[in-house]
């Protein structure tokens, strides 16, 4: 009798102990679904080439593009977006840090086709975005730009992975590549302070006839005229002036060759904008005194303040504008 009761004592044991285990084993399978709803696997994010980042290239001004995207390490549970956007403040910690000098992007010169990348639910990789630079007008020639672009800030089931999150682009414009060619002065006109019409045909007009023995000479009979000279040209139209040039008087008696001088140029033949400082010899070859930058105007000026010898006189063989053919 009493085995039959401790038989029964065990077997209601046993049955308790089934029950917990049960109860358990729902408790962990209610755990387990709770846990693979709230928390979903969280991807590395990161910006396409940064391993090879900085990412350099030489450019003229033509425009340029370059693809990116964003990358996860493993595949997305959800959507998860990334804001991208260049940020120039990095760029005086990477000269700090590399020991370089290179000049922030300008504003302008590059454009982002968007701001967002998504890397699709199941996926690992975003569609591409297109990084437009646009050099002409902001850039300068022979200089070095760095551009730092970035993913800041991220949205669903990422992290921003912070040791690649930045590409660095390194431009480096090329020098530029001028070619000079001569304007066709034939219907142009041109003005003076003085020129001399009484002695030796000195007239202003000579200056464009394309004969290099012919010239202009300042005024001295009568009055004479002393410095400044100078002479204004009319092209009669918008041009685009990347040098001026001179030709000094042939003449064997020319040994008093003006010496500084400098030139203006303007829309109307009234507003005058000072675009260049020289310096003349005694040469009696072409001289050509090249811009820094292609300016445009419909006139142009040459305003001589001294001469070589110190005299009153002035006197030239030819003068003219060339313009970057190449441009």
């Amino acid at each position: 009798m009493r085995k039959k009761e401790m038989s029964i004592g065990l077997i209601n044991k046993i049955k308790s102990m089934r029950k917990v285990i049960g109860l358990l084993l729902v408790t962990a399978m209610v755990f387990v679904s709770c846990k693979d709803e709230s928390d979903p696997v969280f991807v590395n994010v990161s910006i396409s080439g940064t391993v090879s980042s900085p990412v350099k290239d030489s450019i003229d001004m033509a425009d340029r593009t370059y693809k990116f995207c964003i990358t996860a390490d493993q595949a997305a549970e959800g959507n998860v977006v990334a804001t991208i956007g260049a940020d120039l403040s990095l760029v005086s910690n990477y000269n700090s840090d590399k020991g370089t000098e290179y000049l922030s992007m300008v504003s302008g010169s590059y454009v982002l086709s968007a701001t967002t990348l998504t890397i699709q639910d199941g996926q690992t990789k975003s569609d591409s975005l297109t990084l437009t630079i646009e050099p002409d007008g902001f850039l300068e020639y022979g200089k070095s730009y760095l551009l730092p672009v970035e993913i800041t800030g991220i949205e669903g089931n990422g992290v921003i992975k912070t040791t690649s999150n930045v590409i660095y682009y390194i431009f480096n414009v090329k020098d530029e590549v001028v070619e000079l060619q001569d304007y066709g002065r034939s219907d142009w006109g041109i003005s003076c302070s003085s020129e001399e019409t009484s002695g030796d045909p000195g007239e202003v007009t000579h200056l464009l006839d394309g004969n290099i023995y012919s010239f202009w000479h300042s005024q001295y009979t009568g009055t004479t005229a002393e410095y400044p000279h100078w002479l204004k040209v009319d092209m009669k139209k918008e041009q685009k002036i990347r040098a001026f040039w001179i030709v000094n008087c042939q003449e064997s008696w020319a040994a008093s060759m003006p010496k500084d001088m400098y030139f203006e140029v303007s829309s109307d033949g009234e507003n005058w904008t000072k675009v260049l400082e020289a310096t003349n010899t005694t040469s009696l070859d072409k001289q050509v005194f090249q811009l820094d930058e292609t300016v445009t105007a419909t006139y142009f000026k040459v305003t001589f303040t001294t001469s070589i010898s110190g005299e009153v006189y002035c006197y030239l063989g030819e003068l003219g504008a060339s313009y970057n053919s190449v441009e």
